[in-house]
């Protein structure tokens, strides 16, 4: 069942230049990998969304393979960025299927619960020990910083425009945490 998600999954991405992310889009995946759409809603069962997530789980696979040795050793602001950075780059690769799924009907409740969860999976890789107050803020922050860089993407920017608008927001980011600690310290 793995390998036909993950099949499904790529043939959605390859159509997704064809169609909007809605039931079109299901309808032509089904065609070609000829199964009926009854499976498809049993292997995504929120039908486009399941989809979607699983496009972000991939994103996410991606994102991880930036990685490396000594990454733990980096400064957290480094850590998050090449994150973040690592993130988008996959991004650019796939942007119609990005912009397509950001453009499903049900888009709000879909983007912040993609934007929480994705703010939740930096914090863990980073392996960031924090509790209480600051467990919750560092996420908040997080998922402030990439909701903005989700709208900078989606205003067609560059590449490198879109790496130096991360490391602006990282560092504004930063000296809001200097000034939380100078109060909660």
């Amino acid at each position: 069942m793995i390998d036909l998600e993950k099949k499904l999954l790529l043939s959605a991405i390859e159509q997704a230049h064809f169609h909007k992310w809605d039931d079109t889009l299901v309808e032509a995946i089904c065609n070609i990998n000829n199964i009926n759409q009854d499976l498809f809603y049993i292997i995504f069962q929120n039908g486009t969304v399941g989809l979607a997530d699983s496009f972000f789980k991939l994103v996410d696979d991606e994102m991880s393979k930036s990685i490396t040795d000594g990454f733990h050793k980096l400064p957290i602001h480094i850590q998050v960025s090449k994150l973040l950075s690592a993130r988008f780059d996959y991004k650019y690769t796939q942007k119609s299927v990005v912009l397509k799924i950001l453009s499903m009907p049900i888009n709000i409740k879909f983007q912040i619960s993609h934007v929480l969860k994705t703010a939740d999976n930096i914090w863990n890789k980073v392996a960031h020990q924090s509790n209480g107050f600051d467990y919750y803020t560092r996420r908040m922050m997080l998922s402030y910083v990439y909701k903005n860089c989700l709208l900078h993407f989606k205003k067609d920017k560059t590449h490198k425009d879109m790496m130096e608008f991360i490391t602006n927001q990282l560092k504004f980011i930063g000296k809001i945490t200097k000034i939380k600690h100078k109060f909660f310290a």
